[in-house]
Formats: structure tokens, sequence, C-alpha cells
């Protein structure tokens, strides 16, 4: 994981992952997916409840009582 790998940001209602250019990248995985897709750098993706988020071998689960699965 970088020392800046990512960043979270909360735009309205929206909660959204921008990789800031890390060197192993971002991956996420929107809920009933299987596949993880990698987040192009600098370009924010917005989060749905139950998304995962990879990084540097660490998942994150993104969790929201104002968000449906």
């Amino acid at each position: 994981m970088s020392r800046a790998h990512v960043e979270i940001r909360l735009v309205e209602w929206d909660v959204t992952v921008v990789d800031q250019g890390s060197a192993n990248g971002t991956y996420i995985r929107m809920p009933g997916h299987q596949e993880w897709i990698r987040s192009l750098p600098n370009h924010p993706s917005t989060l749905a409840a139950g998304a995962q988020i990879l990084l540097g071998g660490r998942i994150l689960t993104f969790d929201s009582q104002h968000s449906q699965f």
C-alpha cells in the first residue's frame, strides 16, 4: 500500500474512491459481482453499499444506511 494510496470523498450523498496514482492500484468489486475492476488514477468511482475496495492485499467493505444493495 502506498503512503498516499487512495482518497475517499463524500460528494453530496455519494461516497467516491479516487486512486492517487498508487503503484499497485486500487480495485473495486461492486455488490453481486465476482470480478475486481481497477480504478483509474485520479478518476472518482462511486461506491454502492456492499462494495469492496482492495488496497495492497487488504479488503475494505463499504456499508451505508442511505444506500441499497
